[in-house]
């Protein structure tokens, strides 16, 4: 797991009130996904950064079917 996960009712707030449907979000520090897995929740899509291959496999099996669709891109 990820030293420093936080409550997707965290960021839920800000995904929410930051953007509309169909924007992209952006994180920089992806870890485990839960800003991705929020975006797709909410109708949002989502770029995101990781380093490492544990934390962005973690990400992509966490966000499941939304990055099928292709709109989660891992860098």
């Amino acid at each position: 797991e990820h030293s420093a996960t936080f409550s997707e009712k965290l960021i839920k707030p800000f995904i929410l009130g930051t953007s509309t449907e169909g924007d992209t979000i952006l994180d920089p520090f992806l870890g485990s996904g839960t800003t991705a897995k929020v975006s797709l929740d909410n109708g949002r899509k989502c770029i995101g950064y990781e380093i490492s291959p544990v934390f962005v496999d973690t990400s992509y099996e966490r966000c499941g079917e939304g990055l099928n669709q292709k709109r989660v891109k891992v860098m």
